[in-house]
């Protein structure tokens, strides 16, 4: 397994002052851990989920606890530039609440991914990159919704589908 990818939320009530204090994963919770993401869900606003994605693939830390936001929000950007670059080569989009920004270019069979304008760089497999983000982003949205009915998330699970086909024809 060349990629890993796992997602965060933040714990209610928590206040981030420093990146690089050594301490700031614990500030989060992986989603996959249900009991301690159902004791703190009253807390969390539903409007305004913060977290990280975490994604690695094989040495490399693409994304991590520094690049944290609304990591909702940020999985749609995430499947809006799957989506750009598929259709137009090219796609970028800022993180959702701060000037982050984040850039795919198709380069035939790899992607290129970008973060801080092009400070870091990465050539990625197009197929498994693409692939394994697409089913991050559904266990993603299909949790979310799991522990945040009150939200919908069809749109991003309709948008996965399409993504998935289109990859498919390709």
């Amino acid at each position: 397994m060349d990629f890993e990818i796992s997602i965060y939320i933040k714990k209610p009530d928590v206040i981030i002052t420093d990146l690089g204090d050594p301490n700031l994963k614990e500030k989060f919770i992986n989603i996959n851990n249900a009991a301690l993401v159902k004791e703190i869900i009253s807390g969390i606003d539903p409007d305004y989920i913060d977290g990280y994605i975490y994604l690695k693939y094989k040495d490399w830390i693409l994304l991590d606890v520094i690049e944290w936001d609304s990591v909702d929000v940020l999985w749609a950007y995430i499947l809006n530039l799957i989506e750009g670059v598929l259709t137009y080569k090219y796609a970028e989009t800022y993180f959702p609440d701060q000037p982050l920004l984040m850039s795919f270019t198709d380069q035939k069979d790899h992607i290129a991914f970008e973060l801080y304008g092009g400070k870091k760089k990465w050539i990625l497999p197009k197929k498994q990159f693409f692939d394994e983000l697409l089913d991050a982003a559904e266990t993603f949205f299909k949790q979310m919704k799991v522990y945040f009915p009150q939200n919908d998330y069809d749109v991003e699970l309709d948008q996965i589908k399409k993504l998935i086909r289109k990859l498919q024809k390709t």
